[in-house]
């Protein structure tokens, strides 16, 4: 009987993956009419990484300011084919072709922690959501790190329920190295690097000790900070000031404090326009939207000629938060706002209008996501450690991203864990409230910590 749901589970998981890379390298297939800024840099990151090892090439301001885990996916997936890089508009190609697959490797991701949270049907349902998820499918045409980093969050909350499932030290080792990397494909997903290791100490004491709790929480930050480290020395060096990833935290802080551009990059864009004029006349005859943001801040650094672009830029956030404090009301609304167009709505790529279907299955994962989570926390006892742990870092990034620049494709590389977390929180909940169960069945032979 064992041995025949093994099989039965296998083979579903097969078609589901079967089916989730069909329909991601068709879409990869699609032509697309331009690509965004963002999607520009990460293509011209991979052409310097491909062509000399560089990070960047000379005409670029800022390479850094771009997370080097997209980029180089890129110059790897066109390393046998250095012609293709470029090419961004014919067919799937290789680096479309590495967005499916990326994003397919999602969905077994997503499979495995829902697994371990609640079993394999739990995981196999997590799957099927995700597998068929638009956002998801839709991502894979274009040449941004959603994708990727979706992967890695998912892949680190994964190695992070192993360990926690296996309870020994040394896989908090590995579920670190994990949380490191994910950093490396998305900077905002350092919040949740930062929390993990103390709360996971604080919530595995119980489990093992405060001395085994902490020596799981020192190898879990230690890993992290040993896989990011010769990323962060690099550029720090590089650039002369300390840089955790990712730089342009300047034009960052000030586009996300900006009352009057509403903390977004598109009402920014709009507020700078007749400023950026000046500066630039050849941008007054066209729409804001289609101006690279770095010629309209442009505008901004040229309030402080005497400082640095990322100082100036830092001074007039601080100056954006002192109006927003003088106007705590309407700064408190912007932020709901953002927060609201971060998980409300979804990705579906520039001059695309809404499709209802998609809009209605994402705002269902996100209800349903959340509340099957807080059901799993309020009844599970079994599982609260670790499904606290991963709320946490949901929190963490969603915090960070409601801070700064809410895009509503940011929130694409956190849904795969909220996906298997609340899928496997309603599982546990029912099966705790129907059998009475303190704690759900062992998926290995150690004590499950949490």
């Amino acid at each position: 009987m064992i041995r025949w749901r093994i099989v039965a589970v296998a083979a579903l998981l097969v078609g589901i993956l079967a089916a989730g890379w069909a329909l991601r390298i068709d879409q990869a297939g699609e032509q697309r009419a331009a690509l965004s800024a963002d999607e520009r840099s990460y293509v011209r990151i991979a052409e310097g990484l491909q062509r000399d090892g560089t990070y960047g090439d000379g005409s670029m301001r800022d390479p850094f300011h771009w997370a080097p885990g997209a980029a180089t996916l890129f110059a790897l997936a066109a390393s046998s084919d250095a012609t293709r890089l470029g090419d961004t508009s014919a067919g799937a190609g290789p680096l479309r072709t590495a967005q499916a697959l990326v994003s397919t490797a999602t969905v077994l991701a997503v499979f495995g922690l829902a697994a371990l949270l609640a079993g394999a049907w739990a995981g196999l349902a997590a799957a099927a959501v995700m597998a068929f998820y638009p956002p998801a499918i839709s991502l894979t045409s274009g040449f941004l790190s959603e994708p990727l980093g979706a992967l890695g969050l998912a892949a680190a909350a994964l190695a992070l329920a192993w360990a926690w499932r296996g309870g020994r030290a040394g896989r908090f080792a590995l579920a670190g190295a994990a949380i490191g990397l994910a950093c490396l494909a998305r900077a905002d997903t350092l919040p949740a690097a930062l929390l993990l290791p103390p709360l996971c100490a604080v919530l595995l004491v119980r489990a093992c000790g405060w001395r085994g709790a902490v020596v799981r929480g020192a190898l879990l930050a230690g890993s992290a900070a040993a896989v990011l480290a010769p990323w962060v020395v690099h550029v720090s060096t590089k650039t002369g000031a300390f840089v955790p990833v990712t730089s342009g935290g300047g034009s960052t802080l000030y586009i996300a404090t900006s009352l009057e551009g509403g903390g977004t990059l598109t009402g920014t864009k709009r507020a700078l326009h007749a400023e950026a004029c000046e500066i630039h006349p050849t941008l007054c005859d066209r729409q804001p939207y289609a101006i690279r943001a770095e010629f309209l801040l442009d505008a901004v650094a040229a309030r402080h000629p005497s400082l640095s672009r990322d100082e100036a830029m830092r001074r007039e956030a601080r100056a954006n938060i002192d109006d927003g404090l003088d106007r705590p009301g309407l700064y408190a609304a912007m932020f709901a706002g953002k927060l609201e167009r971060l998980w409300w709505g979804y990705f579906r790529g520039r001059n695309t209008e809404v499709n209802r279907a998609s809009l209605l299955y994402h705002r269902a994962i996100v209800v349903l996501g959340v509340m099957g989570l807080l059901a799993g926390l309020a009844l599970a006892r079994g599982r609260r450690g670790l499904l606290g742990a991963l709320c946490a870092a949901l929190v963490a990034c969603t915090a960070l991203n409601a801070f700064y620049v809410a895009e509503t494709r940011h929130n694409a590389r956190m849904v795969p864990v909220l996906i298997a977390v609340g899928t496997a929180g309603w599982v546990l909940a029912v099966r705790t409230r129907s059998r009475g169960e303190e704690h759900p069945p062992k998926l290995a032979s150690q004590k499950p910590l949490g």
